[in-house]
C-alpha cells in the first residue's frame, strides 16, 4: 500500500505543477515563476534538518564495504532488466504527457484548457498508482499487472494518435489518453515494489533502487525527444504511436524474461502470502 502511494508522486506532481503553471502564467512571466519554484525547492531543507537524523561518521572500511555492495549490485542482470522495464514505461508516459499542451494547442484549445486536461491526465496516473498498490496488497500478480499495463498503454496510445479527430470528437482522444495514464500506473507501482527484492546476495537494496531510478530517468529524458523526432519526420502526431507501441512491446518481452529468470515476482507472492497468514491469525 505504501509503495502505491509513493509511486503516485509523479502523477501528483504533474497535476499540481502543470495546472498551477498554466494559471500563474496568465498573470506573471516565466522568469518570475521560475524564481517562485526555486523558493519552493528550498522548503524541504528545514524539514530534513529537523526530522532526518545525521549519518554516523563513516571510516574507510565502511566506504570499501559500500563500494563492494554497489559493485555486486551493478553486476546483477535482474536489476538492469527491471530498470529497463521501468524505462519502457517512462519513455512513453513522459513523452505523451509532456507534449499534450502542444497537441491541444494545435486543436485550438486555450493554454489554460490544454494544461488543465494535461493536469487531469497526470493526476489520473497518481490515482492508478494508488489503485495498483491496493491490488498488489490484495495479492494481484505483479507479472500480470505489468503485462496488462503495457498492453493497455499500447492500445490507448494508438487510439490517442492514430486517428485525426475532429474538434467535436476530441473528447474521445481525451478519454483514450486518460486511460493511457491510469493504466500505465501499474508499471511504476509494481516495479517499485519488485525493486525491494532485487538486490543479489551481498548486494544493496538502495543501490538496486538507485540504478533502476537512473534507468527510468533516462526514459524520462529521451522519451520527449523521440516523440518529437517522429512527429517532425512524419509531419504530424499520427505516427507517434510507433514509439509507444514499440516500447510497450519491449517492456512485455523484458517482463516475460524477468519472470522466468529467478523471478522476483515469486518473492512478492511469498511475502503477500505470509502477510495474509499473519492477518488471518486470531489475536492471542
Amino acid at each position: 500500500m505504501a509503495v502505491g502511494w509513493w509511486a503516485a508522486y509523479m502523477g501528483m506532481a504533474t497535476f499540481i505543477g502543470v495546472f498551477s503553471t498554466a494559471l500563474v502564467l496568465q498573470h506573471t512571466s516565466w522568469s518570475t515563476w521560475w524564481l517562485i519554484l526555486a523558493g519552493i525547492t528550498l522548503l524541504p531543507l528545514p524539514l530534513v534538518l529537523k526530522f532526518v537524523a545525521p549519518d554516523a561518521p563513516a571510516d574507510a572500511s565502511g566506504m570499501r564495504e559500500a563500494a563492494r555492495r554497489i559493485g555486486i549490485t551493478s553486476k546483477s542482470g535482474r536489476v538492469w532488466v527491471s530498470g529497463l522495464i521501468f524505462g519502457c514505461y517512462t519513455v512513453q508516459w513522459m513523452a505523451v504527457v509532456g507534449f499534450l499542451p502542444t497537441i491541444y494547442e494545435g486543436f485550438g484549445l486555450s493554454p489554460v484548457t490544454g494544461s488543465l486536461v494535461t493536469a487531469v491526465v497526470g493526476g489520473l496516473n497518481a490515482v492508478g498508482a494508488i489503485i495498483s498498490g491496493s491490488l498488489l496488497h490484495r495479492g494481484a500478480s505483479g507479472r500480470t499487472m505489468l503485462l496488462a499495463g503495457f498492453i493497455l498503454m499500447a492500445v490507448t496510445s494508438t487510439l490517442t494518435f492514430v486517428f485525426d479527430y475532429p474538434t467535436h470528437l476530441l473528447w474521445i482522444q481525451m478519454i483514450a489518453v486518460c486511460l493511457f495514464s491510469i493504466s500505465g500506473a501499474t508499471i511504476p507501482t509494481t516495479m517499485t515494489r519488485v525493486a525491494v527484492d532485487l538486490a543479489p546476495a551481498g548486494g544493496s537494496a538502495p543501490a538496486s533502487m538507485g540504478l533502476i531510478q537512473q534507468l527510468f530517468n533516462i526514459g524520462n529524458f529521451t522519451g520527449p525527444m523521440l516523440l518529437a523526432g517522429i512527429a517532425t519526420l512524419t509531419g504530424g502526431w499520427n505516427s507517434t504511436w510507433w514509439i509507444t507501441c514499440g516500447f510497450a512491446l519491449v517492456g512485455i518481452l523484458l517482463t516475460i524474461g524477468l519472470s522466468r529468470w529467478n523471478s522476483p515476482f515469486a518473492a512478492m507472492n511469498s511475502h503477500q502470502g505470509r502477510s495474509k497468514a499473519r492477518s488471518a491469525c486470531p489475536p492471542c
